[in-house]
């Protein structure tokens, strides 16, 4: 092990000196000392690679360069080059480009079966079969015995492909599969016990000639899965099949409001639930129950009427809601009570709440701990005055979420001037022995300007539209605030 001489910003530098640093010609025995400096020196590579990779070959300086870095340092920057997503296995995509540098890199490369061990298999309806094959044996052999993590989507040569994969099914990790016909009779054929390792999987579902209905037995014999997503919707079999071990699951379809309850009801150790997709109204009555979700800290859905699932859940320890309002207040409000929970992040995220409830949303205890709140609409100059910091011994308002560092308010409409006047008072130059309220870090703001206005003030001349508000933004900036704001003008013509 290298001892910690230096910790090197790679901010500053350029590729050739980074490395110049990291192999000692400046710091002796100097290192990478965090994520972030590989993360950006990952970058930094990948890019210059790319662009370069044509004369690196009979580079000199590149291999003098790295040919002083210890191996597996090389290797955790390589690995830091890999995309966030599945890499493809082709000469062009990191880790095969990386190999056409040198030898020393090709070795480095080929000896760290962590870049191996996560691809997307999607086939080539044009390649041949044994080439596809050939590059995929080629990924499982180098990965070793890595955990493996795949995507693989229907395609007229994909179940070649799957009949690899399935011999390395011990290994299996996180899996993105599309199942047609012929890849979800094999995957209906896997016993759970032969993927020991198996914590995620993605389905992709096409009805066809094979039994979907069996999914969730499937499913629910992988002793290690705890992660679910779908693209499709759910059938109703598989919303009542019970799943004691998922903690996330993320649904990206719609899914009836009934059969939502219902699958939160028999998932009682779930930690987050994500939709994307707008809960569909229910045909038949909502089930009648209340549903205690006791691990529960991250929820987000959007529904016409988001109290509709609200009045059927108890979530204590929820840190996170992200939802569409609720047509009425109350529904909020019963849920805050039953559930008792503090809140470190509300999203409100529709653009057609109502501005009374959104004013008396902020005033719930549940609120009160908040860290991060974002507003997708509704802001009105009722809800800024509430927000606003008092520090006056008998003021009734001022006293909301003292914790808040993170302010993001879409579409606001509010009087010029009281937006600043909050911000202010949540961001003072205060003496050491104020501790309340905690100062803003993060402010993001998107004001709603009516076209008509500025026609009917300015005569068609550029006018700012909230100049007190603006004035004072800049300020905050150039004082050291992280704040953003903008403009969205409706379109006018006169």
């Amino acid at each position: 092990m290298h001892s910690v001489c230096h910790v090197i910003n790679p901010a500053s530098l350029d590729i050739y000196s980074y490395i110049s640093q990291l192999s000692g010609r400046k710091f002796t025995n100097a290192r990478l000392c965090s994520g972030k400096g590989l993360k950006v020196l990952g970058s930094r590579l990948h890019n210059w690679v790319r662009i370069e990779q044509p004369s690196l070959a009979s580079s000199e300086r590149s291999r003098s360069f790295f040919n002083e870095l210890p191996p597996e340092i090389i290797g955790e920057i390589f690995i830091h080059c890999l995309p966030r997503w599945y890499t493809f296995p082709k000469a062009g995509e990191v880790p095969m480009l990386l190999c056409q540098v040198c030898s020393y890199w090709r070795q480095v490369a080929i000896s760290t079966p962590i870049l191996w061990s996560s691809f997307s298999s999607i086939t080539d309806p044009l390649a041949k079969k044994a080439t596809h094959l050939s590059l995929v044996k080629l990924w499982l052999n180098r990965s070793r015995n890595q955990p493996l993590s795949f995507s693989l989507h229907s395609a007229p040569k994909s179940h070649w492909v799957m009949e690899e994969f399935l011999k390395e099914i011990h290994r299996w990790h996180e899996v993105v599969i599309g199942l047609d016909d012929v890849l979800g009779r094999k995957f209906l054929r896997i016993q759970g016990r032969n993927a020991p390792w198996l914590e995620s999987v993605w389905l992709t579902i096409q009805p066809g000639n094979w039994d979907v209905d069996q999914l969730g037995p499937v499913l629910n014999s992988f002793p290690a899965l705890h992660r679910l997503q779908l693209s499709n919707t759910p059938t109703a079999s598989f919303v009542n099949t019970p799943w004691p071990r998922l903690t996330h699951v993320t649904i990206h379809c719609k899914i009836p409001v009934g059969h939502f309850i219902t699958l939160l009801s028999n998932t009682p150790m779930l930690e987050c639930v994500i939709l994307y997709a707008k809960l569909a109204t229910s045909t038949t009555p909502s089930p009648n129950l209340i549903v205690t979700l006791s691990s529960l800290r991250s929820l987000k859905f959007q529904a016409e009427d988001s109290g509709e699932v609200l009045d059927h859940l108890i979530l204590p320890s929820l840190l996170s809601l992200d939802i569409s309002m609720p047509k009425y207040y109350d529904a909020l409000r019963r849920f805050s009570e039953r559930s008792a929970c503090k809140l470190k992040a509300f999203i409100q995220s529709d653009s057609r709440a109502n501005p009374y409830g959104v004013y008396c949303c902020l005033k719930l205890p549940c609120m009160q701990s908040l860290r991060e709140l974002t507003l997708f609409s509704a802001v009105s100059n009722q809800s800024l005055a509430l927000l606003t910091w008092s520090s006056m011994p008998n003021s009734t308002a001022g006293c909301l979420m003292p914790h808040l560092i993170t302010l993001i308010l879409r579409l606001c409409t509010t009087t010029d001037g009281i937006m600043s006047r909050m911000i202010a008072s949540r961001w003072p130059e205060r003496n050491s022995t104020e501790t309340l309220p905690t100062s803003l870090q993060h402010v993001g703001l998107c004001y709603y300007w009516d076209g008509a206005c500025r026609w009917n003030r300015s005569r068609g001349n550029d006018a700012t539209p909230y100049p007190v508000d603006f004035s004072y933004f800049e300020q905050l900036a150039s004082r050291g605030l992280d704040i953003h704001w903008s403009t969205l003008l409706t379109p006018h013509f006169p």
